[in-house]
Protein backbone atom coordinates (compact mmCIF):
# COMPACT_ATOMS: atom_id res chain seq x y z
CA UNK A 1 0.00 0.00 0.00
CA UNK A 2 0.95 3.61 -0.64
CA UNK A 3 -0.06 6.53 1.28
CA UNK A 4 -0.58 10.07 -0.47
CA UNK A 5 3.30 10.82 0.27
CA UNK A 6 3.57 7.66 -1.89
CA UNK A 7 5.53 6.17 1.13
CA UNK A 8 4.72 2.53 0.64
CA UNK A 9 2.84 0.20 3.80
CA UNK A 10 2.50 -3.11 4.30
CA UNK A 11 0.35 -5.17 6.84
CA UNK A 12 0.48 -8.81 7.72
CA UNK A 13 -2.77 -10.45 8.18
CA UNK A 14 -2.47 -13.13 10.67
CA UNK A 15 -5.03 -16.15 12.04
CA UNK A 16 -6.16 -16.43 15.20
CA UNK A 17 -3.02 -18.46 15.47
CA UNK A 18 -0.67 -17.24 14.20
CA UNK A 19 -1.76 -13.75 16.26
CA UNK A 20 -1.86 -15.68 19.77
CA UNK A 21 1.53 -17.48 18.62
CA UNK A 22 4.83 -16.38 20.54
CA UNK A 23 6.92 -13.31 18.30
CA UNK A 24 9.38 -13.91 15.66
CA UNK A 25 12.47 -12.66 14.41
CA UNK A 26 12.53 -10.01 11.20
CA UNK A 27 13.49 -11.74 8.16
CA UNK A 28 17.24 -11.66 6.88
CA UNK A 29 17.60 -8.52 4.66
CA UNK A 30 18.51 -8.99 1.28
CA UNK A 31 22.14 -7.02 1.23
CA UNK A 32 21.85 -4.01 -0.35
CA UNK A 33 24.82 -1.24 -1.36
CA UNK A 34 22.36 2.12 -0.52
CA UNK A 35 20.95 1.01 2.79
CA UNK A 36 24.21 -0.87 3.94
CA UNK A 37 25.87 2.96 4.08
CA UNK A 38 22.80 3.98 6.42
CA UNK A 39 23.16 3.67 10.10
CA UNK A 40 20.66 1.22 11.43
CA UNK A 41 17.49 2.95 12.91
CA UNK A 42 17.39 3.40 16.64
CA UNK A 43 14.19 1.76 17.28
CA UNK A 44 15.56 -1.47 15.30
CA UNK A 45 17.69 -2.33 18.28
CA UNK A 46 15.43 -0.64 21.15
CA UNK A 47 12.22 -1.22 19.51
CA UNK A 48 9.56 1.53 18.30
CA UNK A 49 7.49 1.68 21.32
CA UNK A 50 10.54 2.56 23.37
CA UNK A 51 12.03 5.28 20.65
CA UNK A 52 9.20 7.17 20.41
CA UNK A 53 8.91 7.54 24.34
CA UNK A 54 12.44 8.99 24.19
CA UNK A 55 11.98 11.22 21.69
CA UNK A 56 8.86 12.78 23.46
CA UNK A 57 10.97 13.15 26.66
CA UNK A 58 11.77 16.49 27.64
CA UNK A 59 14.51 16.85 30.53
CA UNK A 60 11.56 19.08 32.65
CA UNK A 61 9.18 15.71 31.84
CA UNK A 62 8.51 14.06 34.69
CA UNK A 63 7.30 10.19 33.46
CA UNK A 64 3.74 11.60 34.51
CA UNK A 65 3.41 14.52 33.40
CA UNK A 66 4.93 13.00 29.24
CA UNK A 67 1.77 12.71 26.94
CA UNK A 68 3.06 9.69 25.45
CA UNK A 69 3.53 7.89 29.19
CA UNK A 70 -0.12 9.23 30.24
CA UNK A 71 -1.27 7.56 27.14
CA UNK A 72 0.66 4.14 27.29
CA UNK A 73 0.19 4.30 30.83
CA UNK A 74 4.10 2.82 30.98
CA UNK A 75 7.17 3.47 30.22
CA UNK A 76 8.26 1.61 27.33
CA UNK A 77 10.60 -1.24 28.19
CA UNK A 78 13.90 -1.12 25.61
CA UNK A 79 13.16 -4.22 23.37
CA UNK A 80 11.34 -5.34 20.09
CA UNK A 81 9.14 -7.42 21.88
CA UNK A 82 7.34 -5.10 23.72
CA UNK A 83 4.08 -4.12 22.72
CA UNK A 84 0.71 -2.94 24.84
CA UNK A 85 -2.62 -5.13 24.42
CA UNK A 86 -5.25 -4.25 22.25
CA UNK A 87 -9.00 -4.25 23.75
CA UNK A 88 -12.14 -3.80 22.08
CA UNK A 89 -15.61 -2.90 23.39
CA UNK A 90 -18.45 -1.59 21.09
CA UNK A 91 -18.83 2.05 20.94
CA UNK A 92 -22.01 3.33 22.98
CA UNK A 93 -24.28 5.32 20.70
CA UNK A 94 -22.40 5.80 17.19
CA UNK A 95 -25.02 6.14 14.57
CA UNK A 96 -22.61 5.59 11.63
CA UNK A 97 -21.43 1.79 12.58
CA UNK A 98 -21.65 -0.24 9.53
CA UNK A 99 -21.74 2.62 7.34
CA UNK A 100 -18.81 3.82 5.05
CA UNK A 101 -17.43 7.59 6.11
CA UNK A 102 -18.22 10.29 3.46
CA UNK A 103 -18.41 14.00 3.47
CA UNK A 104 -21.25 13.46 0.96
CA UNK A 105 -24.53 15.15 2.46
CA UNK A 106 -26.70 12.93 0.79
CA UNK A 107 -25.96 9.32 2.61
CA UNK A 108 -26.90 7.95 5.84
CA UNK A 109 -23.43 9.37 7.62
CA UNK A 110 -23.63 11.79 9.87
CA UNK A 111 -20.64 13.98 10.43
CA UNK A 112 -19.43 14.31 14.43
CA UNK A 113 -20.09 18.41 13.86
CA UNK A 114 -22.28 20.61 13.12
CA UNK A 115 -23.36 24.51 13.37
CA UNK A 116 -25.16 26.15 15.34
CA UNK A 117 -26.16 30.00 15.86
CA UNK A 118 -24.79 31.62 19.21
CA UNK A 119 -27.08 34.44 21.12
CA UNK A 120 -25.20 37.00 18.62
CA UNK A 121 -26.41 35.04 15.54
CA UNK A 122 -22.95 34.18 14.87
CA UNK A 123 -22.19 30.07 13.37
CA UNK A 124 -20.28 28.30 15.56
CA UNK A 125 -19.19 24.61 14.80
CA UNK A 126 -19.95 22.26 17.67
CA UNK A 127 -19.66 18.41 18.31
CA UNK A 128 -22.27 16.44 18.90
CA UNK A 129 -22.87 14.78 22.45
CA UNK A 130 -23.10 11.14 21.02
CA UNK A 131 -19.57 11.62 20.06
CA UNK A 132 -18.36 12.98 23.50
CA UNK A 133 -17.54 8.99 25.08
CA UNK A 134 -15.51 7.87 21.77
CA UNK A 135 -12.00 7.41 21.82
CA UNK A 136 -10.23 8.36 19.37
CA UNK A 137 -8.19 4.60 18.36
CA UNK A 138 -11.38 2.59 17.33
CA UNK A 139 -12.80 0.13 14.79
CA UNK A 140 -15.49 1.65 11.92
CA UNK A 141 -17.92 4.42 13.07
CA UNK A 142 -17.82 7.90 13.02
CA UNK A 143 -14.24 9.22 11.60
CA UNK A 144 -12.80 11.65 13.60
CA UNK A 145 -9.91 13.32 10.42
CA UNK A 146 -7.84 16.68 11.06
CA UNK A 147 -8.53 17.46 8.00
CA UNK A 148 -10.81 16.00 5.56
CA UNK A 149 -12.69 12.26 5.37
CA UNK A 150 -10.47 10.20 2.59
CA UNK A 151 -12.74 9.12 -0.26
CA UNK A 152 -13.50 5.35 -0.80
CA UNK A 153 -13.18 4.59 3.13
CA UNK A 154 -15.25 1.57 4.16
CA UNK A 155 -16.77 1.01 7.47
CA UNK A 156 -14.14 -1.72 8.09
CA UNK A 157 -11.49 0.83 8.65
CA UNK A 158 -9.03 1.16 11.60
CA UNK A 159 -8.41 4.97 13.12
CA UNK A 160 -5.65 5.01 15.34
CA UNK A 161 -3.32 8.23 16.25
CA UNK A 162 0.01 8.65 16.33
CA UNK A 163 0.94 7.23 20.20
CA UNK A 164 -0.94 4.17 18.60
CA UNK A 165 2.55 2.47 17.39
CA UNK A 166 4.59 5.67 17.51
CA UNK A 167 3.93 6.63 13.67
CA UNK A 168 4.61 10.75 12.55
CA UNK A 169 1.39 11.53 11.06
CA UNK A 170 2.74 14.94 11.42
CA UNK A 171 0.83 14.98 14.75
CA UNK A 172 -2.22 13.61 12.77
CA UNK A 173 -4.33 10.53 12.34
CA UNK A 174 -4.66 7.48 10.24
CA UNK A 175 -6.71 5.46 8.63
CA UNK A 176 -6.37 1.32 7.48
CA UNK A 177 -9.11 0.18 5.67
CA UNK A 178 -9.31 -4.03 6.08
CA UNK A 179 -11.39 -4.71 3.26
CA UNK A 180 -10.10 -2.21 0.78
CA UNK A 181 -6.50 -2.53 2.09
CA UNK A 182 -5.91 1.16 1.75
CA UNK A 183 -3.82 3.42 4.15
CA UNK A 184 -4.50 6.95 4.26
CA UNK A 185 -3.78 9.41 7.00
CA UNK A 186 -3.97 13.90 7.38
CA UNK A 187 -2.01 16.17 9.89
Amino acid sequence: MEDILGCSYAVILLTQQEFNGPFCEPPELIPNHYRNQQDTPEWMTTGSAFSYFQASVRPKDTPESNFVYRKMGTIPEQSLAFNLAISCKPRAFDPNAGISPTERNNTEYQSIRYFSKDAEGKSKCETHQWHSAHQPDHLGGSMVPLQSIPDGMSPFYIEFEEYFGGYNFGTGNAWLDFKNMKFDFSC
